[in-house]
């Protein structure tokens, strides 16, 4: 895994056959096979399964070790932290839904993935401008990705109690994230939760993974990356790379 570069894996549930769940599972601890267990609808549980099982294939090919060895545990506000073995400088982030799955993993510093699958009858009301500011509700995935990216990359996840964004158009089609929370507020001496970086200088890549969904990468650490694309159960096996 080269310094300057975010790897991206994606696979389609719909696209894994049996005897290829079968070796998926057996990728699970007993932890995650007891939550997979609890999901009420096949679907839900299949998606899990699969964000798992890659989760553990991306991050053990970049520590060059078993999947079996990786263990994990829930950090500040959940979010999911390396245990053992020691992989301090590794930053990753899944995300699921019945329709796709997405992994990123790098060392470039902390990102944010997700993924979501596109309803075209979902109306987004006020739901954006709770946590955006200037929301354009006619292109609500785009947006709503980018939220629950960032907020993954800062570590607390999406909160009721977070301030406001706003998401300005910047280079090669990326967005800045721009903090609309008060100067005060912001030069106050108030500790940020733990891992929060300066807002203004994080980046988000919309994403083109899959036709039927939407997704976007978070970067908090300045500077250009290469995203480097592997579909390990979908449409195609070719690698996609670009800037």
């Amino acid at each position: 895994m080269t310094a300057d570069a975010v790897h991206i894996w994606t696979a389609r549930p719909a696209c894994v056959s049996s005897s290829q769940w079968v070796e998926l599972e057996a990728l699970l601890d007993a932890s995650e096979t007891a939550q997979a267990s609890r999901f009420r609808f096949d679907e839900d549980r299949r998606s899990y399964v699969l964000a798992h099982a890659l989760r553990r294939q991306a991050l053990s090919q970049a520590l060059g070790i078993s999947p079996h060895d990786l263990h994990f545990h829930s950090g500040e506000n959940g979010k999911p932290v390396i245990r053992s073995p020691d992989a301090a400088d590794l930053f990753f982030s899944h995300s699921h839904t019945r329709r796709a799955v997405a992994v990123a993993a790098t060392r470039v510093g902390p990102i944010g993935i997700d993924i979501e699958a596109l309803d075209p009858a979902l109306d987004p009301g006020d739901l954006l401008e709770a946590f955006i500011e200037s929301a354009c509700t006619s292109c609500f995935h785009a947006q709503w990705t980018a939220l629950e990216a960032y907020w993954k990359a800062q570590g607390t996840g999406l909160d009721s109690g977070n301030p406001r964004i706003r998401l300005e158009q910047a280079q090669d089609g990326c967005l800045a994230i721009i903090d609309e929370s008060p100067s005060d507020a912001r030069q106050s001496d108030v500790p940020r939760p733990h891992g929060r970086h300066d807002l203004s200088r994080a980046m988000v890549h919309p994403l083109d993974l899959q036709p039927d969904c939407a997704a976007a990468l978070a970067v908090l650490q300045p500077g250009a990356q290469t995203l480097r694309h592997m579909e390990i159960f979908g449409l195609s096996d070719t690698n996609k790379e670009r800037r």
